[in-house]
Parts: structure tokens; C-alpha cells; sequence
């Protein structure tokens, strides 16, 4: 997964390898985080949406 966007620090939409988008939601979670960072961690999240 990659970060399209950086919504706050708490959110961030994501794309994985199949185009999809995803808004990943967790404490912290888009702290630091720029477009195009790779996401491994999925476990860390706490909402994942489609």
C-alpha cells in the first residue's frame, strides 16, 4: 500500500496494489506520512474502509 493523502495525523488514504483506495484510521497513523510512503503495517490500524 501507498499513501495518496495525508489527512491529519489520525487518517490517511491509502491505494493498495489493485488501485483500490482505503482510509486507514489510528492514532498517530498519518503523523510524518507523505505521499507515496510505503504502508506495510496494516495490524496498527483501527478502521480500515473501502
Amino acid at each position: 500500500m501507498l499513501v495518496k493523502k495525508s489527512l491529519n495525523a489520525n487518517a490517511v488514504i491509502a491505494v493498495d496494489n489493485q488501485q483500490q483506495e482505503f482510509i486507514l484510521f489510528g492514532k498517530g497513523i498519518g503523523y510524518g506520512k507523505k505521499m507515496g510512503t510505503k504502508w506495510m503495517n496494516l495490524l496498527s490500524t483501527k478502521h480500515l474502509c473501502r
